[in-house]
């Protein structure tokens, strides 16, 4: 099916995607609470961050691990970003 712009839509998701995984790569042992980076704005991307995050996190691409000062995001270390 088909929407009218639904390729700028899929531009932004992966965009945003990128923009995010490439920011918690930077990171010290590529991960970041998800408070922090829920707070952090994507330059690329109408969408919200926490879109992106959830959608990180549905593929895979991304594990959640629960600490005391809330959820921790870790990138994958096999995650290859090309």
């Amino acid at each position: 099916f088909s929407m009218p712009n639904m390729g700028l839509v899929l531009g932004w998701i992966r965009d945003g995607r990128r923009e995010l995984l490439r920011a918690m790569k930077g990171a010290r042992f590529g991960q970041v609470l998800f408070e922090k980076l829920s707070k952090r704005r994507l330059a690329r991307s109408k969408l919200g961050t926490v879109f992106h995050i959830r959608d990180v996190v549905g593929r895979g691409d991304v594990e959640v691990v629960a600490t005391g000062q809330g959820p921790l995001l870790r990138v994958r270390p096999d995650l290859d970003m090309d």
